[in-house]
């Protein structure tokens, strides 16, 4: 695959990892973060840097589900 491609690909790939948080809040700060980071570093693709943010959102989304509330926020209730 080349660059771009590939580029491409794990974009999509973080997204749908984005938005697997359970809270409205949370996942719209993981889709925020990863579009800022992807901007940020579309000139200078870092294969480390990529690896650690897979490694950061993962961390999130286990840690995140941990404290998932009881109730559901107004904008989860009106997208439902």
């Amino acid at each position: 695959m080349s660059l771009p491609t590939q580029t491409t690909h794990l974009y999509r790939h973080f997204l749908r990892l984005a938005s697997t948080f359970p809270d409205y809040n949370v996942r719209s700060y993981a889709l925020r973060s990863v579009q800022t980071r992807f901007r940020e570093s579309a000139a200078n693709p870092d294969v480390e840097a990529v690896k650690m943010e897979e490694s950061r959102l993962r961390r999130m989304i286990s840690v995140s589900g941990n404290y998932v509330p009881e109730e559901k926020n107004v904008m989860q209730n009106l997208s439902k």
